[in-house]
């Protein structure tokens, strides 16, 4: 495969999950929290927004409520949408969780979301 190749997958990957996603990121920026989302989402094979969020093994944490992301983004009519305040909150919650349970690649997963959110301009909500 070569590199243009690549990215030529790696763009149609993020731009299915960036339409995936839409019904939850009409407030979150762009390309900070939409991103967030969208890296989630894919990286959760798709569980991240699901009822039953939790049942991909890198999404999931035993002994955690892998609700936090979906209940961030997932709002009842007339409730406010989710900004990149509210959804670095449950970042940091599902983080803090993580560092208890199941450190390693999901602590670094998920610092990592935080750091790029972290980059966004003061703005952005």
């Amino acid at each position: 495969m070569t590199l243009e190749e690549a990215l030529y997958i790696d763009d149609a990957l993020r731009d299915f999950a960036l339409v995936e996603t839409e019904a939850y990121t009409g407030r979150l920026s762009d390309p900070w929290g939409r991103g967030v989302v969208a890296s989630l989402f894919h990286w959760c094979e798709g569980s991240l927004l699901s009822e039953n969020a939790g049942t991909d093994g890198k999404c999931h944490i035993d002994g955690c409520d892998s609700r936090f992301l979906r209940d961030a983004l997932v709002v009842a009519p007339g409730e406010p949408e989710a900004t990149d305040a509210t959804l670095r909150q449950a970042l940091v919650d599902q983080l803090e969780c993580a560092r208890v349970h199941e450190p390693g690649f999901a602590v670094q997963r998920l610092e990592t979301e935080i750091a790029f959110l972290d980059e966004a301009p003061d703005d952005q909500d």
